[in-house]
């Protein structure tokens, strides 16, 4: 009996000792590269806990994790699309995250990804894919496949951006810019303007203004 009993007692240990343990994820790059990203995050959210002495879910959830891993956003304009970063957040810890998300996106020789995420936008772009089966295939949301656009467009990958956005949302993203002050959100846009251009369209506008800024 009493060997039975110090042995539940061992089993029960040995069960409290794994929920503390560290997830391992697989190390086949072929196959783990969203875990490895995610792996990745953890660590930057991590540290920051560790400094800031909170929980680690305070900084963000692992679903605002795994919607970055998903998402791969490379602005901190994109970052903001993500649920659960809002603007202080952004501020607060977005330049950490992002800089992990960009270091991870560049070519490495033991990652099957070659190439950053906008690359692989710009591809298919050039090859008259549409907005819509560009984000089927590449498992994004259609927002972010703008903010690629946008992105791309600053950068001169394409030329122009003005099939997706006309003059006149252009203005009046520029107008409400001018009302509600320098931002890079664009929820506050988005409520100034009523809600009557959509948040891809914004995200057009806002870099066609950059780019006129010079």
């Amino acid at each position: 009996i009493l060997f039975g009993k110090e042995k539940m007692e061992l089993s029960v240990l040995q069960n409290l000792q794994t929920v503390d343990k560290p997830i391992r994820f697989k190390k086949d790059p072929y196959l783990s590269i969203e875990e490895e990203l995610f792996n990745q995050l953890r660590k930057v959210r991590t540290n920051l806990a560790v400094a800031e002495n909170v929980p680690a879910y305070v900084i963000f959830s692992d679903a605002t994790l795994s919607e970055m891993v998903k998402e791969k956003p490379l602005t901190l304009s994109d970052l903001l699309l993500i649920s659960g970063v809002g603007e202080h957040k952004l501020e607060k810890y977005g330049q950490n995250f992002l800089n992990a998300l960009i270091d991870f996106n560049q070519p490495k020789g033991h990652k099957s990804v070659k190439g950053s995420t906008y690359d692989e936008t710009l591809k298919l772009y050039n090859e008259n894919v549409s907005i819509e089966e560009i984000a089927k295939q590449r498992n994004l949301a259609i927002p972010t496949v703008f903010s690629h656009l946008a992105a791309l467009y600053l950068s001169g990958g394409i030329d122009s951006v003005a099939k997706f956005v006309n003059e006149d949302e252009v203005t009046h993203v520029k107008e409400a810019i001018k009302q509600i002050g320098e931002t890079k959100a664009m929820k506050p846009i988005y409520e100034h303007l009523k809600e009557a251009v959509t948040y891809p369209k914004i995200r057009l506008a806002m870099a066609i203004l950059e780019k006129r800024k010079g």
